[in-house]
């Protein structure tokens, strides 16, 4: 398992590495979304009572999931440099 888990980061860390930072941006923005739905999925079902033995877990994994990857790509995100802002001159000759 731990195998997988590691091979699963490495491969993800690699796409990330390819991406424009654009992309990644909007990537993350639309993962936290998807974090936020998955979480209050969660607590709706641990407070209602309403999800089985099963989709408790798969809510649970689909959190993990979209945590790690999230995680991955702003860590891809601080490894680059900071995009800098267009300078514009000013003269008054």
């Amino acid at each position: 398992m731990c195998m997988q888990l590691q091979a699963a980061i490495a491969k993800i860390q690699r796409e990330a590495a390819g991406w424009p930072t654009d992309a990644l941006r909007a990537y993350i923005h639309g993962s936290l979304d998807v974090l936020a739905d998955r979480l209050a999925a969660l607590d709706i079902a641990q407070f209602t009572g309403s999800a089985g033995a099963g989709d408790d877990g798969c809510v649970s994994c689909g959190v993990l999931f979209a945590a790690l990857v999230t995680a991955l790509y702003v860590r891809e995100l601080t490894y680059r440099p900071a995009e800098q802002p267009a300078r514009v001159g000013f003269s008054l000759n």
